[in-house]
This record gives structure tokens, C-alpha cells and sequence, in this order.
């Protein structure tokens, strides 16, 4: 997930909600991904993407769900539509 997707103006106004994310974002598992390659080749790709129209920040999610190199469990979305695809091409786990 990426977190200025998930830190909104909304999300931010709960402060309960924001310590919880913290407090994640803390665990021994969660590991912070560089996505500087990912979003280079984001752009041109929602530009060449003709089949949907896509935010870009969901297009760097799809690039990395798509990196066999990341490994990945499952994925936390309001969008499950725009990578339905990949969780059943990926064996990913949506909740």
C-alpha cells in the first residue's frame, strides 16, 4: 500500500485511525519497497493503458503486484476491480 494514498486529507483527521496505521507501519514485518522504478514506468503505462482509465498510484500498485521479484500476500484496496486480474493470475489474497 502506499502510504500517501493511504495518509489522505480524510484519513488524517482521525487520530485513532492514524496511530493505528503508525503502529503498523512499525511491525518487524512491514517492509518499506522503494518504488522509484515502479514509477518511472508508471506514467507511459496509464498512458498506454487503453483498456481502463487508472489513477497512477494504482498503476505503481499493479507494476509491483506484478514484479515476481516483491514477494506479496494480499493486498488492501477500494478498488478490487482494478487488480482482480492480477490476484487470480498471482494467487494474491484479497480480504
Amino acid at each position: 500500500m502506499r502510504v500517501y494514498t493511504r495518509l489522505n486529507t480524510r484519513f488524517v483527521k482521525n487520530p485513532i485511525a492514524v496511530k493505528r496505521f503508525e503502529l503498523l507501519l512499525r511491525k518487524a514485518h512491514v517492509v518499506r519497497l522503494p518504488d522509484e522504478p515502479y514509477r518511472e514506468a508508471a506514467l507511459p503505462a496509464v498512458m498506454t493503458f487503453a483498456s481502463r482509465r487508472m489513477a497512477l498510484v494504482d498503476m505503481v500498485l499493479r507494476l509491483i503486484l506484478e514484479d515476481v521479484n516483491v514477494r506479496k500476500h494480499g493486498l488492501l484496496t477500494f478498488n478490487p476491480r482494478d487488480f482482480s486480474d492480477l490476484f487470480r493470475k498471482h494467487q494474491i489474497e484479497m480480504p
